[in-house]
């Protein structure tokens, strides 16, 4: 079980990144909770970088990557990792996510934001939702 009670979730069409909030209002990043749908890359000698497969290619849509991210939240929210979850995503993003919210996580929803946050270093992160903590 988490030590975290709340959870901060932000995500795009392909990156879901997850924070867990101490008790200073820090945000911690819970690395292995977030889910990356991007390809996976090698570097050739010719410099070139190809996917994997076409599996990995990117070929998820953002729909079922959001549908996808918010399953793995669900089932965590149901293991009593965390008690409330505040959400930060673009608007596309947040459609997809309340379209495919399992009632259950809907629950420990406590605020969303209309904001992508994915690429934001953490402490402006923080700061940016520094009043929802």
């Amino acid at each position: 079980m988490s030590s975290y009670e709340t959870w901060v979730a932000t995500f795009d069409g392909q990156v879901g990144r997850v924070y867990g909030v101490d008790e200073q209002k820090r945000l911690r990043h819970l690395e292995s909770e977030g889910r990356d749908a991007r390809p996976n890359t090698d570097s050739q000698p010719d410099g070139l970088r190809v996917p994997h497969t076409a599996e990995v290619a990117g070929y998820i849509t953002e729909p079922q990557f959001v549908e996808s991210f918010a399953k793995h939240l669900d089932q965590r929210a149901r293991a009593g990792a965390f008690q409330r979850l505040i959400i930060s995503a673009d608007p596309n993003a947040l459609h997809y996510f309340r379209d495919a919210v399992p009632a259950t996580l809907k629950t420990k929803v406590v605020k969303e934001l209309n904001k992508d946050h994915v690429h934001t270093p953490v402490k402006a992160f923080e700061s940016a939702i520094s009043e929802h903590l």
